[in-house]
C-alpha cells in the first residue's frame, strides 16, 4: 500500500498494488481538528489502522520521529515513512527509494529516509 500526501501539485505515482491519497482512503472524522500532545501526526493512527499489518509506504512532508516511533510500536508489518520536500515534490531518488522498498519483502519497520 502506498499512501501519499499532495499539497496542490501533481505527485505522479506509477505502481502496482494499492494506491491511495491520504485525503481519500481513510475517514479521518474529527481527528483532523485534534493536535496530539505526543507530537504524533493526526494521520498516523488512521494510516496504521488502514494498513492493517500490510506493508505500506507513507510519502508526506509532515511526518517525523514521533510518527516513526508510533508506527514501530503499533504496526506489525514493514513500513516506510518517506519525507518529501513540498517545494520540489517527488524526485527520481524518491521513486528509487519507493521501488526498493516495494521489492524488499523483508523491509525494515518504520524507516525514514529524509527528515
Amino acid at each position: 500500500m502506498l499512501g501519499h500526501h499532495v499539497d496542490g501539485r501533481r505527485q505522479p505515482v506509477d505502481r502496482t498494488g494499492d494506491r491511495a491519497s491520504g485525503a481519500s482512503f481513510v475517514d479521518f472524522g474529527d481527528v483532523l481538528l485534534r493536535e496530539r500532545p505526543d507530537g504524533v501526526h493526526w494521520k498516523t493512527g488512521p494510516l496504521v489502522e488502514y494498513a492493517g499489518g500490510r506493508a505500506f509506504a507513507w510519502v508526506d512532508d509532515e511526518q517525523g520521529e514521533p510518527d516513526r516511533a508510533y508506527v514501530s510500536a503499533h504496526h506489525r508489518g514493514p513500513a516506510l515513512l518517506h519525507h518529501v520536500d513540498p517545494r520540489v515534490g517527488l524526485r527520481e531518488d524518491d521513486f528509487r527509494t519507493l521501488a526498493g522498498f516495494g521489492r524488499s519483502p523483508g523491509a525494515p519497520r518504520a524507516t525514514g529516509v529524509r527528515g
